[in-house]
């Protein structure tokens, strides 16, 4: 996993050091499998919760791309309309 985020090395390392130092890690084999196993885990959920909501904001931008041109020019008529009233009002 710090292959894609290279920053979970210096924090693992120095959170395993600080509580090592500390005595409040434990570095036996049932504990350092449930880590890896919870690492993992939450590493997988993490992407598959990137991948659901590329998803849908994929299709929200196929919306906004196709209609870039009405919602620009409603933009900018509403603030054209705004102005007006500023000046008259």
């Amino acid at each position: 996993m710090s292959s894609v985020n290279m920053l979970a090395i210096p924090f693992y390392l120095g959170i395993s050091i600080y509580l090592g130092s500390v005595n409040k890690i434990i570095i036996e084999q049932p504990y350092i499998f449930l880590f890896i196993f919870g690492a993992a885990t939450g590493s997988f959920l993490l992407f598959y919760t990137y991948i659901f909501f590329a998803n849908v904001i994929s299709k929200k931008i196929s919306f906004i791309a196709t209609n870039i041109n009405i919602i620009l020019s409603l933009l900018f008529l509403s603030l054209g309309i705004f102005t007006l009233i500023k000046l008259i009002g």
